[in-house]
């Protein structure tokens, strides 16, 4: 819709500050961050206008006051501290040594089979082919503002876009029980563990929610009929249209369209060694460090 000359004007004015600070100020973070100095009150009430902007995606626009020549620890701080101003369901109490109240800017959702015959413990992980990652690693994704209600929401979005819907299955088919439906609330089912694991340098991501979490014998075995001989499971396409990781000449209908995108195709289930923490598998392609060094350090919580 047409716009005052005026708000124009002011948004080019935002948008030449925005520039030149960003020439000026190349080390500072980049990730989706866009820093304005000197933003008046006028520019501020037309900054907030993009707080109401839906998208596709889910995601949603923050507009949040910070230092001019803040530092990039500095800058995602001020953001958490926003959102938390606002949302403090998404501030989480970590596990372990030096426990403190963190905010959650992700989930992770670790799948495990208990196989009571063979005594045996698997975990469910997904092949990640980007260039810079190309590991196996526990399904996992950032919250969605403009989705979620709080990290529980966020889990079972993950997980149905990640693997449920391939299988055209819901959280009920998977596993055994459901996670809470209201923020804060811990999980009283024995089959779900949660450890929020504090990340000593992480800026980006203060901590690393984990949720380990027993499937259903019927998820284990369908999962399994697409195995190869190696123990790969080849992930099926999920019915209905679709854009795949390796497509970029299609990714735009992500956000034109809103259409499903398929993160991964190839997944596998590996033995638990619980007197170690080791992952033993076939394959030998490498494991995420930091879900390997999460696994080794037996957390008294996950393993009692």
């Amino acid at each position: 819709e047409p716009v005052d000359a005026a708000v124009e004007a002011a948004i080019q004015k935002l948008k030449e500050r925005a520039d030149k600070h960003a020439e000026e100020h190349v080390a500072q973070v980049r990730a989706k961050i866009v820093i304005i100095p000197s933003v008046d009150k006028t520019e501020r009430s037309i900054l907030n206008g993009l707080r109401k902007l839906k998208f596709h995606c889910q995601g949603q626009v923050e507009v949040f006051p910070c230092m001019k020549e803040a530092n990039n620890a500095a800058i995602w701080q001020a953001y958490f501290n926003c959102v938390a101003g606002m949302e403090p369901q998404w501030m989480m109490k970590s596990d372990g040594p030096g426990a403190k109240g963190v905010f959650a800017r992700s989930g992770a959702i670790v799948p495990i089979y208990v196989d009571r015959n063979k005594k045996e413990i698997k975990v469910f992980n997904v092949w990640c082919p980007e260039k810079k990652k190309r590991h196996w690693a526990f399904l996992e994704g950032d919250i969605l503002r403009g989705a979620d209600r709080h990290i529980y929401d966020t889990c079972r979005r993950v997980f149905n876009n990640k693997v449920g819907h391939l299988f055209g299955k819901d959280w009920s088919g998977c596993f055994l029980a459901e996670l809470p439906q209201q923020a804060g609330a811990e999980p009283k089912d024995p089959s779900i563990c949660s450890f929020v694991k504090l990340e000593q340098d992480g800026h980006q991501y203060p901590c690393r929610p984990h949720f380990f979490l027993q499937v259903t014998e019927d998820f284990y075995e369908t999962t399994r009929c697409y195995e190869d001989a190696s123990g790969v499971i080849k992930l099926p396409q999920p019915q209905g249209d679709f854009v795949k990781w390796d497509d970029l000449a299609s990714a735009k209908r992500l956000h034109l369209d809103g259409t499903f995108f398929m993160v991964h195709d190839e997944a596998r289930w590996v033995i638990l060694e619980y007197s170690t923490g080791k992952l033993l598998a076939e394959d030998t392609r490498q494991l995420r460090k930091e879900n390997g060094d999460l696994l080794r350090s037996q957390p008294e919580k996950v393993w009692k």
